[in-house]
């Protein structure tokens, strides 16, 4: 299913390294389509991706691993905004 993201981080830079960084744990969960930012507030990201259900994409991220690496990347955890798309 695919879905968008909505996030609001401190820094689009440090968000962006993280998250690349943390793309081998993703591998054969999520499938990006768009990574990204609002054109007149970079802090405000935007991701559309793939992944197999929202109970999946819940129980992923709050493995103690990937909710560090959350956090860490600077993301305001109560900002999250999870919006399941239709073809």
């Amino acid at each position: 299913m695919k879905v968008m993201m909505q996030v609001e981080c401190r820094d689009w830079d440090h968000w962006k390294k993280a998250y690349d960084a943390h793309a081998p744990v993703r591998v054969g969960f999520q499938q990006d389509i768009f990574v990204g930012h609002e054109a007149e507030n970079p802090n405000n990201v935007v991701l559309i991706v793939e992944i197999p259900s929202m109970e999946a994409m819940q129980e992923f991220m709050q493995r103690p691993d990937n909710a560090k690496a959350i956090a860490d990347s600077g993301v305001n955890v109560e900002s999250i905004k999870v919006t399941p798309l239709a073809d």
